[in-house]
């Protein structure tokens, strides 16, 4: 959803345009995510929702690239995206914690706990 949200603003118009009409079908995800795990922690498979976080969750911040991406330097100078990797990652990250630590009440396992 934050690459999404980025591209929304994306200075190339048939991308930004995809981008906008793709927004809410990610948001229904992510709601759709969180009121599962919801469902699944008030229904007594709380541990099952943290195993499958630390399974996962440490592998899901690779998917904004790497840290100094040329790519993305070229992507920002002609205003594909706004952000660095490394702005997106940590973004990502503090959603992920603020979902997971504050409104579910799980345990955020560490980035570093992926294997290289």
């Amino acid at each position: 959803m934050l690459q999404v949200e980025d591209l929304i603003h994306c200075s190339f118009h048939p991308l930004r345009n995809l981008a906008r009409m793709t927004m809410p079908e990610e948001r229904f995800h992510a709601q759709f995510g969180k009121d599962f795990c919801t469902d699944l922690i008030e229904t007594g498979e709380k541990e099952a929702v943290q195993a499958a976080l630390d399974k996962v969750f440490p592998w899901m911040p690779a998917f904004f690239g790497r840290a100094g991406s040329r790519n993305n330097e070229i992507y920002r100078k002609w205003g594909i995206k706004l952000r660095t990797n490394e702005e997106m990652r940590e973004d990502y990250i503090n959603r992920a914690r603020e979902l997971v630590e504050g409104k579910l009440g799980m345990r955020l396992p560490d980035v570093e706990a992926a294997p290289a």
